[in-house]
């Protein structure tokens, strides 16, 4: 049969089309064993489905033969496979008789968004123009331009001038979902850092009205966890920012976070005292404390100085006159990998100062940087790939997990004596030196964890 159709290069934004239909994804996994401009041989796993397909010829028409085959006999031809498997999702579209195939695509080929549309015949295709509603999200005709052959991006990758002199669509007409479908690895410095820092600051407002709302604990976390990625990557990338540009901003994301954090030792010291019934009374003074402590941090969250903040730095992130850097104009992957690098080293030089000693405030600062490293991990994702990151990832949150379990403990022995000192005499001295010498022995996994972390190799 004759395959008869266009291919377009899409915008991210395409996402606002998936989202308007509700279209739901199709897992494609697909390699080829034979790929030149006149023929290809592709094996593709569709969901639980694998197929064989042979094309002939080349541009807009071709010879298409297709059949279903084994997961055996497509197990076997894996092995034999031509340059990069493929990885993407296929959302499918039917809109007036035609048939669309929108992919989004994964690993190597991140940040690549295509739409393919099928004919029945010539006729059809001459007189074809897309929709109005889908016109807005595309980029480019590629129906003859070979290097978008699914075989030639197999074998070479994304061309080297794809989406050259791409501009970053004005960010306040984005939603957080198409935000976070632009792929960084494909934007200059600047504007990815601008991007990842916006998403970030997106994500701290949403969180923030949602505890306006609801006063829910897991709210507030989540509103601290985007201030620290917001620090995270400002500390990371300080030389794309002056210096006053820098120390403004990283000042005033730390003194919001920091005035949230008598709200964090007030809920460990409710969930250490919350099994026992003596320590009723004590739980009721901090029912109140934490009840105030609310109230006080809903007055600095509707404050003129915090939305003037937020509304300063949405504006600076939006015009992108916050950076400064000649560099910043460099794609992000020529600077992701030395940022990542560095940062390891920093964490192995402290465990290294730390491992005669380990106190228990270097250890948390040790902690800080373990969550500095998956925060950067997990948005290179897509730079160095996801089966290579993914190590990283997961060591990272179990170290950080081990380390947050023994900072916990710590402050529960610190903040209980001194609630037993200033408050309530009940709390019992015997839960105080339990907890003490269960973080004791927490101390000892901890330095096993690090140094065995410290031997390990780190390559990005």
């Amino acid at each position: 049969m004759q395959e008869i159709e266009r291919k377009y290069l899409a915008s991210p934004m395409l996402m606002r089309l998936i989202d308007r239909y509700q279209l739901t994804p199709h897992r494609i996994e697909q390699f080829y064993t034979h790929s030149d401009v006149q023929k290809t041989v592709r094996y593709r796993k569709m969901d639980d489905t694998y197929y064989k397909t042979v094309k002939k010829g080349a541009g807009i028409v071709r010879e298409e033969i297709e059949k279903e085959i084994t997961k055996q006999t497509y197990k076997m031809k894996r092995k034999k496979h031509l340059g990069n498997i493929i990885k993407k999702s296929r959302y499918i579209m039917e809109d007036n008789g035609l048939h669309y195939d929108i992919d989004i695509y994964e690993g190597d080929l991140a940040g690549l968004y295509t739409l393919e549309v099928e004919f029945p015949d010539i006729k059809m295709l001459e007189h074809y123009r897309p929709p109005e509603e889908i016109t807005a999200y595309l980029l480019e005709d590629v129906s003859e331009d070979a290097r978008y052959k699914n075989g030639y991006l197999a074998l070479h990758g994304i061309p080297s001038n794809h989406l050259t002199g791409f501009i970053l669509p004005e960010m306040d007409k984005l939603n957080p979902r198409e935000l976070d479908a632009f792929s960084v690895g494909n934007l200059s410095c600047g504007d990815a850092l601008r991007l990842i820092l916006y998403t970030f600051a997106l994500l701290i407002q949403y969180h923030k009205d949602r505890y306006l709302q609801k006063s829910d604990a897991e709210e507030l976390h989540q509103f601290r966890v985007n201030l620290r990625r917001s620090r995270a990557f400002l500390k990371s990338f300080q030389y794309c920012f002056t210096p006053e540009t820098y120390n403004q901003i990283y000042q005033k994301l730390s003194d919001i976070a920091a005035s949230t954090n008598h709200a964090r030792d007030l809920d460990v010291i409710a969930a250490e005292l919350a099994d026992n019934p003596k320590n009723t009374e004590a739980l009721d003074a901090i029912a109140k404390e934490q009840k105030r402590e609310q109230e006080k941090i809903k007055s600095m969250l509707l404050s003129d100085s915090f939305c003037q903040f937020f509304n300063d730095y949405f504006a600076a992130l939006r015009s992108g006159n916050l950076i400064h850097s000649p560099d910043a104009s460099k794609p992000l992957k020529d600077h992701a990998a030395a940022v990542l690098q560095n940062l390891h080293s920093k964490i192995i030089r402290k465990i290294d100062k730390e491992e005669k000693r380990f106190d228990p405030k270097q250890i948390h600062k040790i902690r800080i940087a373990f969550k500095k490293l998956r925060y950067l991990l997990e948005a290179f994702e897509e730079i160095f790939g996801r089966k290579e990151v993914e190590h990283y990832i997961e060591t990272g949150k179990k170290l950080q997990t081990l380390l947050g379990e023994y900072n916990d403990a710590v402050n529960q022995v610190r903040l209980l004596k001194n609630y037993r000192k200033t408050h309530h005499k009940e709390i019992s001295k015997v839960l105080i030196k339990k907890r003490k010498r269960q973080a004791e022995k927490m101390l000892a996994k901890v330095k096993k964890s690090l140094h065995r972390f410290k031997k390990q190799a780190f390559v990005i």
